[in-house]
């Protein structure tokens, strides 16, 4: 009975559950050897996709139950990838948001036609700022990978449920964080490389509140800021002539990236 009054209370306040659904608008590759070595991080809007979906409501108060990001890794050996949702403060930018068509922009660069996107380097000022009291310090290796969370305030989101390929669920504390083999069963896409699907879900159950609509059609962020931070790498070293962007070239490549918001707003 509890259950159906709260219910009741929430869609009063603010309106039926609803879901914004965007997907990254490009592949990623990661590499073993070679120039793109070290360029392993990403990130994935949250609170950005919410104000774009809010800004012709005329809304500014929301309440965001769920986050979940989706997506396949294609590797060619064993490979490892973290995601954390961060929580910044009010005016942290994110990547760009077409919510409307649904995208949202992966990797940096890429403004020259000519230029590539690609993950971002440890050394990368976006990195830096993702990661600023959120992890305390790179680990021995000098990557992020397995770097110490810090345990002040909250700057990020504690519990999140992951699955792999649609199995069993795995409870994470603050950071979600899977080693990936190449073994049966795997979804085999290639004789040189299998897939992996990884779905996270970070549980949220609560009330957000954005100002008015300004640029862009995007309401005002005057509450803390949601970035999934992540990251992915191989384990080992390949052999052959990587660092071309030719797909068979490339040790691994993030593709088929959505991210889907629910909530009342």
């Amino acid at each position: 009975m509890k259950v159906e009054v709260d219910r009741l209370a929430l869609e009063r306040k603010y309106g039926q559950v609803q879901k914004v659904v965007v997907d990254g608008d490009l592949p990623l590759p990661f590499y073993s050897y070679g120039d793109g070595v070290g360029e392993n991080y990403f990130e994935v809007p949250v609170s950005v996709v919410l104000r774009a979906a809010m800004g012709s409501s005329g809304k500014t108060t929301a309440f965001v139950t769920k986050v979940v990001l989706e997506l396949d890794l294609l590797h060619a050996a064993e490979c490892e990838f973290f995601s954390i949702c961060v929580v910044k403060s009010a005016g942290f930018p994110s990547v760009s948001v077409d919510v409307t068509n649904g995208h949202f922009q992966m990797g940096v660069g890429g403004e020259d036609p000519d230029q590539k996107r690609v993950m971002m380097r440890i050394h990368h000022e976006r990195v830096a700022t993702l990661a600023a009291g959120v992890l305390l310090a790179p680990a021995r290796d000098g990557s992020l990978f397995g770097a110490v969370l810090s345990n002040h305030g909250s700057p990020y989101v504690k519990r999140c449920e992951g699955r792999i390929n649609g199995g069993k669920a795995r409870m994470h504390q603050g950071r979600a964080a899977y080693g990936l083999q190449r073994k049966a069963g795997n979804a085999s896409v290639s004789d040189t490389r299998v897939k992996d699907t990884v779905r996270l879900c970070w549980t949220m159950e609560k009330q957000v509140m954005v100002g008015p609509v300004g640029n862009y059609g995007l309401a005002e962020s005057i509450e803390d800021e949601c970035v999934l931070f992540c990251g992915v790498r191989p384990v080992v070293e390949m052999a052959g002539n990587m660092g071309s962007g030719k797909p068979q070239d490339t040790f691994g490549i993030v593709q088929n990236v959505r991210l889907s918001l629910h909530g009342r707003f």
